[in-house]
């Protein structure tokens, strides 16, 4: 049925996505937590800036 096969295409493209908009968060988050500052601090806190 083609119908099926379009909706699991939306359905995963829609995952991809979700997945890839919320994998620099995590790495922005992981290094503003961290106690150490520097060049990657500054990175993840312009990330979490610029995506919330």
């Amino acid at each position: 049925m083609p119908t099926r096969r379009i909706f699991d295409l939306i359905v995963i493209t829609a995952l991809s996505l979700n997945v890839a908009s919320g994998l620099p968060r995590m790495w922005a988050r992981k290094e503003v937590a961290k106690q150490q500052g520097g060049i990657k601090k500054l990175a993840g806190a312009a990330v979490l800036h610029a995506t919330s």
